[in-house]
């Protein structure tokens, strides 16, 4: 995943419209894709890593219905 910048009057991605000067977090083949297509369109900020939701722990007791 990387966060960039619009440079243009307005992108369609998987995010759905944005504007330009709007800072997004894209999938990186989705990155590639717009700069091949028409670069100079996005400015590349930083790498994000994914964040992985978190697991829910089920109780180490359990109760039994007798």
């Amino acid at each position: 995943m990387q966060e960039v910048k619009v440079n243009r009057i307005k992108l369609i991605c998987s995010k759905g419209r944005v504007e330009r000067d709007e800072i997004v977090i894209l999938p990186e083949n989705e990155v590639i894709d717009i700069q091949r297509l028409r670069p100079g369109t996005v400015t590349v900020l930083r790498t994000v890593e994914e964040k992985k939701p978190a697991r829910n722990k089920k109780n180490a007791k359990r109760t039994t219905l007798d």
